[in-house]
């Protein structure tokens, strides 16, 4: 997993184990379209990962704490 930069920001890949389903695709994504910062979320339950577009200043701790809240346990590895 990891992080590529570009002109409008940056996307960011995360692991999440545990996101088993498409309810779970659309709790993720839901949860971190109201943090600040995040310009698109494609979560993908069979390939456990989620891409994010975020601006260049959002910190990858913010995108994890976000999906802890939500109940999930997500990993990345920058």
């Amino acid at each position: 997993m990891g992080e590529q930069h570009g002109r409008a920001g940056r996307e960011v890949t995360l692991r999440v184990p545990d996101m088993a389903c498409q309810a779970c695709e659309r709790l993720i994504s839901y949860s971190l379209q109201q943090l600040g910062g995040v310009l698109h979320v494609q979560a993908d339950a069979r390939s456990k990962t989620v891409r994010v577009h975020v601006r260049a200043d959002l910190a990858i701790e913010d995108l994890l704490e976000r999906i802890r809240a939500a109940g999930y346990e997500p990993e990345f590895s920058g």
